[in-house]
């Protein structure tokens, strides 16, 4: 395939202007203590559209069971932003800011085209015709300088209808746009030094070699734009500057995603059922208490003289009142559980936000429940021996249903990330050290020790179903005694002659 039938079929897919679309289910690390998965949500052209998340995660039974789920998992919701950068003749602060927003996921799909056309040429591909790799590898660094003009040319110049608020607000989209263009080609350096490491005749190449020469070209022309600006700019030699700088830029980045997050309403079902429960239950506790009374009391004058009757009253109605409170308990754990199994354990609403609670549309409603059971799994070392190894298994099931109300017309939304974070800190003081002392015999017979690392498998399965589509993300999470480490696919998990050690009390990855 020549280079501009190459490019002019992957312009036609995925035109730099437009957004890779991201897969519905996702799952990351986020920290050294926490792992994350997101279900994205198209939102509905009418009504409302139904939908439910199950989770399903595999613990260490010694790490987690004397707490509740609930205290491990996070939860937020975001809207997913428009494609395209939005006209700027709306100067209100909502409509700049998710405007802005909608160049990080545009220069995103730039990162990702660099990279694979870099890749492509680094491996001499077919579809790199020779004597355009230049043009091939900097077509996508060329589009993303394009995407920080153009969003700076709609979206900072001043208009008639500009307030004192949205000028501000443009000063910091110019901010804003520069952050993430800078972030954008340090991606590109990593990738080029990646993708010529080690192979110094690549590098001095004169494709590679003028894609270098473009990417400190677009560098400077940035700091100097910066500094024309009076942005912050870092300085190698000053550790606080550095600090500052970092600072500076993450506290900008948060003041526009904020404008996505939807502010989250959540009522734990117990605090809300449990007055209700006790009531309920001490009247029943009470009825039964008092039928008993009636029945035994009433039959007392026939039964015996009036003597030892008022004795059997007596001894009657303090096992009656005695049990009670027992009955009491019995009553309000079973309505408690009838209430969790026919409603939920936490129900949960997401507004717009930046707008007067009740004039606020609801575009999320959903019933969560979280539960936490001890079950025993087969030893993988001799299934069928009949040994078997306990684990904690965490089930989590959100049930709701999204709108898209009237005040989301002009977001240019079009879908929502349910993100969920779940902190497994608790886990690592229970694993062993980090690495163990292996022997083994090198190239010249010799015996030598060598620490080997030490590492567990956690198994999470994820399953998202809306409308007739159902999808699902079955991964292992990799982790050791200084935090996680990876997330591995359920194809790219060990087989059957990896080691997994059974002392942490963690199980391997179950089967599909």
């Amino acid at each position: 395939m020549s280079f501009a039938k190459s490019t002019q079929h992957e312009a036609s897919m995925l035109p730099p202007g437009e957004v890779t679309p991201e897969p519905p289910i996702r799952v990351r690390i986020h920290d050294a203590s926490r792992f994350e998965w997101t279900a994205v949500i198209p939102l509905p052209d009418h009504s409302t559209r139904s939908y439910m998340i199950e989770v399903e995660l595999e613990l260490p039974v010694n790490a987690l069971s004397w707490m509740t789920p609930w205290e491990q998992l996070e939860t937020f919701t975001r809207l997913e932003g428009a494609s395209g950068v939005l006209p700027s003749h709306d100067a209100t602060i909502d409509t700049l800011r998710r405007a802005a927003l909608s160049l990080t996921h545009q220069l995103n799909h730039a990162r990702h085209g660099f990279e694979r056309h870099c890749r492509l040429a680094a491996e001499g591909a077919e579809a790199v015709e020779k004597g355009h790799t230049a043009a091939f590898l900097t077509i996508w660094l060329n589009a993303a300088l394009h995407l920080a003009r153009e969003t700076r040319t709609k979206l900072t110049q001043p208009t008639a209808l500009d307030t004192p608020l949205s000028t501000r607000e443009r000063e910091l989209i110019d901010e804003f746009v520069s952050i993430r263009l800078l972030e954008m080609l340090a991606d590109a350096d990593r990738v080029l030094q990646q993708a010529t490491a080690g192979r110094p005749k690549l590098a001095g190449e004169p494709a590679f070699a003028g894609v270098r020469r473009s990417l400190d070209e677009a560098v400077r022309e940035e700091v100097a734009y910066r500094a024309s600006r009076r942005f912050p700019n870092a300085n190698p030699t000053s550790a606080g500057s550095l600090e500052r700088y970092v600072a500076r830029n993450a506290q900008v980045k948060e003041h526009f995603a904020e404008v996505l997050f939807l502010d989250r309403e959540t009522f734990l079902v117990d605090e809300r059922v449990s007055q209700w429960t006790a009531v309920v239950g001490a009247l029943l506790a009470g009825m039964i208490a008092f039928a008993l009374q009636l029945v035994f009391g009433g039959r007392l004058p026939e039964m015996s003289q009036v003597g030892s009757g008022i004795v059997l009253l007596v001894i009657v109605a303090g096992i009656a009142y005695a049990m009670r409170d027992r009955m009491k308990e019995v009553a309000r754990a079973w309505l408690t559980g009838k209430v969790y199994r026919y409603h939920a354990q936490r129900t949960s609403s997401c507004r717009i936000p930046g707008h007067p609670a009740a004039a606020r549309d609801a575009v999320v409603r959903a019933r969560e429940w979280c539960n936490q059971t001890t079950r025993t799994l087969p030893d993988p070392q001799n299934a069928a021996s009949g040994a078997s190894l306990p684990a904690t298994l965490v089930e989590y099931i959100q049930k709701g249903t999204v709108a898209s109300p009237v005040s989301l017309a002009t977001s240019g939304a079009k879908s929502i990330r349910h993100v969920f974070r779940y902190d497994v800190s608790p886990l690592f003081p229970q694993l062993h050290d980090e690495v163990t002392r292996v022997p083994v015999i090198d190239a010249e017979e010799r015996i030598r020790f060598v620490d080997a690392p030490r590492s567990y498998r956690i198994a999470l399965l994820v399953r998202l179903r809306y409308d007739d589509q159902s999808h699902e993300e079955r991964v292992t999470l990799l982790l050791d005694k200084r935090g996680l480490r990876r997330v591995e696919a359920s194809g790219d998990e060990c087989d059957s002659t990896c080691d997994r050690p059974s002392n942490a009390g963690i199980p391997g990855p179950q089967s599909a």
